[in-house]
Formats: structure tokens, C-alpha cells, sequence
């Protein structure tokens, strides 16, 4: 009888230990270098951040993590009782195919959830969400070829050129509606949208007489700004200045650029540059240029020329909302490279791309994943790579 409740006794006290063990926790604080990133541990599931912290019961566990342009990546760990476990775990990009052979012209999101594009295939205006993984068409079938399309920057409209018998003609698509409206016939390119979304500037032809004019999305309002002829580029920066440059010629390579102050009309060269191109940080949009004397690229802050020891092709260049890494393509192997160069330390890192085409390199705005497209037209996903 005593040795029953000895027994008894025993299991009891071992119960209320196991409950008192299992009834606390330990902590996991766990780093990453992305955000969104898909975080699995046991049968639980989490959204996690670059920083993640979270109780587990002691024991043993296996962390596996997934996104997007990443290679997975698992890890064990052991959580011990009232104990802090702090772990890394890098994710290395990876170019993913999400969009196979129909992507023109793609353009992310001001939130940087969904890629605008052109789908070849259907010949339709759509919009690829990258959570869901999925395509949406947002227009009718365009029967006429189209040509080029310009995002406006809020994403609620663009300009299409499409070409037909008659030639190349501008329109204006209204994503709200679903509305296709024909623009006066003389609007050509090179064109561009002010950062506002409210007026295009845009070459206008007539005839023999060439002039930069800008006016509402829908051409109602214009005005001649001045007349010029041979323009290559339109870049609308702050809002009243647009920086345009001229046709070169093999005889001279150097690209004839200026600055034009819209509201006094007073025109600005810019010397000793073969390239510009503009790009948006939280800072405003920046002037990235390659010098004619070092071909180095430099760029302007706050009035201030800084340098850099690259020598990229801007067509392919993109830099992270922070104005602190810049990504380009590199041609200087069989296969293309996208090089991430720190604009702070100077060092660079180079990742071997899937083809030696690669076109349309975006950034997303939240600083999470690079897009680009290959000579198939197929759209690709990629982290950012940390340097």
C-alpha cells in the first residue's frame, strides 16, 4: 500500500516539474537582411522583418526561410529555458523567373507590391501582384503594335505609343476607367511625366518645326516651352525643372545636355558629359552622369559633385532609396553581372545574372528586390544583395 503511494506521489511530483518546465520559455531573436521574408519554425508560420524576436518553449528547432528572389535557407537551433538564443541567417539573392516570355516596359508600384507591364502575348496593359504570384489584365486587347509605354509616377495612367499604317500615334490610358484616348497627332518622343503625375513634356512636331512643349496628361493646356530639334532625352525633376539632351553623333560623343527652369524659361548646359540619367531616393531625384575626362560615374547632392571609381552604362543602373548602394549591369564577361556597389566604402560585389541580355533593371521602393527582364522578355525577381 505505502509503495502505491510512493509511486503516486512520484508521478505527481515529475507532473508538476514537467508543467513547471513547459509552462516557461526562452527567446529567439533571430536576424535576417530582408524584409517580407517567410519564416517557418515547427508548424508555425510568421512574416518576418530584418529583426525578429519571438518565445519558443525549450527544445530543439529547425528554421527555414523563403522569399522571393532568395535561395531558402534553414538552420537548427536549440531555445534554452529563460534563455535569450541569438541567431543569423543569410539569405543569398537569387534571380527567380516569375513572369515567362510576354513582359514590355515593366514599372513597380509606388507601394512596390505589383510590377505594371505590357503583356506581349495577350497584347494587354497588366499588372503582376508579387505576394499572390499572380497576373491581372487592366485594359482591352491594343490591336495596334505598340511601341513604347510611360508609366506616369502614381501608377494611374500611361502614355502609349502604338503604330499602325499611318504611322506612330500617342495615347493616353486612364488605369481608373479602362479608357484608351488618341493625343494630338504631332506628340512624339522623347516624352516625360512631372513628378506629380499632373503634365507631360514631350517633343512636338509639326511639319519642320520641332519644340519642347509640356501640357496635361491629356493634352488640354499646352504650351510651347521652346523650340528645339534633335532632342534624345526628357528628364522632369523637382517641379520646375526639366533636363533634356540633344542627339550625338559618332564625330562627337559628348552629350550635349541642359537645364531648363520652367517658370523663367532660362536655359542651363551642363558640361562634360557622354550620359545622365535621373533617379528617385527618399532624398529627391538625384543626377547620376559619367564624366568625358575619367568616364567614372558621379552624381549631385545638395549642389555637391561626389565621385565614384565605377564605370557603368546608366541604361542598366539603378540606387536604393537611402542614396548608399547602387546596382548595375556588367558586360565584361560571357554572361551579364549585376554588380551592388556601396556609394559609403566603395566595394563592390558582383552576382552572375541568367543571361548576357538583361534589360529594364528596376528597383522596388521599399528596398527589398531588384526586377529586371532577359531577351525572351521574361520578367525576373532578385534580392538585394548585401555588400
Amino acid at each position: 500500500m505505502n509503495k502505491k503511494y510512493i509511486i503516486s506521489f512520484l508521478i505527481f511530483i515529475i507532473s508538476i516539474i514537467l508543467i513547471y518546465v513547459y509552462s516557461f520559455y526562452g527567446t529567439l531573436s533571430l536576424k535576417t537582411n530582408a524584409n517580407g521574408v517567410n519564416c517557418k519554425i515547427k508548424k508555425k508560420g510568421f512574416i518576418i522583418n530584418e529583426e525578429f524576436q519571438t518565445k519558443l518553449r525549450p527544445g530543439k528547432y529547425k528554421i527555414t526561410l523563403q522569399k522571393n528572389g532568395y535561395k531558402p535557407a534553414e538552420k537548427d537551433i536549440k531555445i534554452g529555458l529563460f534563455k535569450k538564443t541569438v541567431t543569423e541567417i543569410e539569405l543569398t539573392p537569387l534571380p527567380e523567373k516569375v513572369l515567362d516570355l510576354s513582359v514590355k516596359d515593366p514599372a513597380i508600384s509606388v507601394d512596390g507590391n505589383e510590377v505594371y507591364y505590357y503583356d506581349i502575348t495577350n497584347t494587354k496593359l497588366a499588372k503582376y501582384k508579387i505576394k499572390e504570384n499572380m497576373s491581372i489584365f487592366l485594359s482591352n486587347e491594343i490591336t495596334q503594335t505598340v511601341n513604347n509605354i510611360y508609366w506616369s509616377p502614381d501608377r494611374k495612367s500611361a502614355i502609349i505609343f502604338v503604330r499602325d499604317t499611318k504611322g506612330e500615334k500617342a495615347n493616353l490610358f486612364n488605369l481608373q476607367n479602362n479608357e484608351l484616348k488618341a493625343l494630338d497627332k504631332n506628340i512624339s518622343r522623347p516624352i516625360t511625366w512631372s513628378p506629380d503625375s499632373k503634365h507631360i513634356a514631350y517633343n512636338y512636331l509639326s511639319n519642320t518645326v520641332s519644340s519642347l512643349n509640356i501640357s496635361e496628361p491629356d493634352g488640354k493646356n499646352w504650351q510651347k516651352v521652346i523650340d528645339i530639334n534633335n532632342l534624345q532625352n526628357i528628364f522632369w525633376h523637382g517641379e520646375k525643372k526639366i533636363t533634356y539632351t540633344l542627339i550625338t553623333s559618332d564625330d562627337n560623343p559628348i552629350l550635349p545636355a541642359y537645364e531648363l527652369s520652367l517658370d523663367i524659361k532660362k536655359v542651363k548646359e551642363v558640361p562634360d558629359i557622354i550620359d545622365i540619367k535621373f533617379l528617385n531616393t527618399r532624398l529627391g531625384t538625384i543626377p547620376f552622369m559619367i564624366n568625358t575626362q575619367s568616364l567614372n560615374l558621379f552624381y549631385i547632392k545638395d549642389n555637391n559633385p561626389t565621385a565614384t571609381n565605377i564605370k557603368p552604362t546608366l541604361e542598366n543602373t539603378v540606387v536604393n532609396p537611402d542614396l548608399n548602394k547602387l546596382y548595375y549591369v556588367d558586360y565584361n564577361s560571357n554572361k551579364a553581372r549585376l554588380i551592388a556597389y556601396s556609394l559609403q566604402s566603395k566595394s563592390e560585389k558582383a552576382y552572375e545574372l541568367p543571361d548576357k541580355n538583361i534589360y529594364n533593371l528596376l528597383i522596388s521602393p521599399e528596398n527589398s528586390s531588384l526586377f529586371f527582364t532577359d531577351s525572351d522578355n521574361s520578367l525576373f525577381i532578385m534580392g538585394l544583395p548585401k555588400i
